[in-house]
C-alpha cells in the first residue's frame, strides 16, 4: 500500500501541469451538463457565427459584441455539429486554457509549487469562472486572453 501511494505521489509530482489541467477539463465538463441554459448574448453569438459561416463577415449586429468569440465557434462548429455545443465547448477550451497560463505565470514570478497548485486550483473552483466556461459567453476568451496579455507583459 505505502508503495502505491509513494508511486502516485511520485507521478503526481513529475506531472503535475497536467493533472490541474485536466481537473479544470472535467469540472467545466461536468457544469457543461448542468447548464442547460442559453442566454441572450449567447443566442447573439450563435447568430453572429451563422452569417460568418454563411460568408457574411461583417454586419451591423457585430459592433455590439467581441467578434473574435463568433469566429472560434464558426471554427469549432465545423468538427461538432451543434451551434450551441460548439459555443460551449470554446468556453470549456479558453477555461482550461486560462488554468495553463496562470500556472506560466507563477512559475514566471518564481513561486513555489505549492503556491501555484494553490493559485490553480483558487481558479478552478471558483464558481463564477466556472459559471463562464460552461456558458455560451465570450467572458472566457476575453479572461484568457487577458491573462495571456499579463503573462507575455512579464515575459517582455
Amino acid at each position: 500500500m505505502y508503495r502505491y501511494i509513494q508511486t502516485v505521489c511520485k507521478i503526481f509530482y513529475t506531472n503535475w501541469v497536467l493533472i490541474i489541467f485536466f481537473l479544470s477539463l472535467f469540472s467545466n465538463i461536468i457544469l457543461f451538463y448542468c447548464n442547460n441554459v442559453i442566454e441572450q448574448d449567447g443566442v447573439s453569438y450563435v447568430a453572429i457565427s451563422t452569417r460568418i459561416d454563411e460568408g457574411i463577415f461583417y454586419h451591423p449586429d457585430y459592433s455590439y459584441f467581441p467578434p473574435l468569440y463568433p469566429y472560434f465557434i464558426f471554427l469549432i462548429h465545423k468538427i461538432v455539429p451543434d451551434l450551441e455545443t460548439a459555443a460551449r465547448v470554446v468556453s470549456i477550451i479558453f477555461g482550461a486554457m486560462t488554468v495553463l497560463v496562470l500556472i506560466a505565470i507563477s512559475k514566471n514570478l518564481n513561486y513555489r509549487k505549492f503556491t501555484t497548485i494553490f493559485l490553480s486550483f483558487l481558479f478552478i473552483f471558483n464558481f463564477h469562472l466556472s459559471n463562464y466556461s460552461a456558458k455560451v459567453m465570450s467572458e472566457t476568451t476575453w479572461i484568457f486572453f487577458n491573462v495571456l496579455g499579463w503573462f507575455i507583459l512579464l515575459k517582455g
